[in-house]
Order: C-alpha cells, then sequence, then structure tokens
C-alpha cells in the first residue's frame, strides 16, 4: 500500500511542477510581450503654435481621405469614382 501512495505522490509533484513551468511560461511571455515599458503619463504637454497648426492640417488630410474620397482597397472599389478622386488630390 505504501508503494502506491510513494507513486501517487510522485504524479502529483510530476504534475505540480508541469503546472508550475507552465505558469511561470505564461508569465515570463507577458512581462516581456505584453506588459506596456515605461511610465504612465497622466498629462500631456501643451502644443506649440506650430504642432496646433499643424494638427488642424492633419485633420484636413484626414478629412479628405477618409470623408471624401473614402475606400482604398482596390479589391474592393474597382468601380468606385473615388480612385480617381483620390489620384487628384494634391495631398
Amino acid at each position: 500500500m505504501t508503494s502506491d501512495y510513494g507513486g501517487l505522490r510522485r504524479l502529483c509533484l510530476s504534475g505540480f511542477r508541469i503546472a508550475l513551468a507552465v505558469l511561470t511560461f505564461f508569465l515570463l511571455l507577458w512581462w516581456f510581450g505584453m506588459r506596456m515599458p515605461g511610465r504612465n503619463i497622466s498629462t500631456t504637454a501643451t502644443l506649440s503654435a506650430d504642432e496646433i497648426i499643424l494638427r488642424a492640417e492633419l485633420a484636413t488630410d484626414v478629412q479628405k481621405f477618409a470623408g471624401e474620397i473614402g475606400e482604398r482597397n482596390r479589391h474592393r472599389s474597382l468601380s468606385l469614382p473615388s480612385l480617381s478622386r483620390r489620384d487628384r488630390y494634391p495631398g
């Protein structure tokens, strides 16, 4: 009877070691792969006058491309006239 208990104990310890190794693997994977490096910045710096102008220009370009010109995937929109408008945009 003691030999059965010893075998069961070894089996449980082996299972525990395997579970611990899997847990360690996933923790290391999270630590090096998913965790974002650096500090969290709670406040942002104020924009300079040039950055405010650049932000307005970028917003205009994004609105032009996304709102007016539209889809840019040739496979989905080969027949749309928006592709020819995209080619004429001077941005």
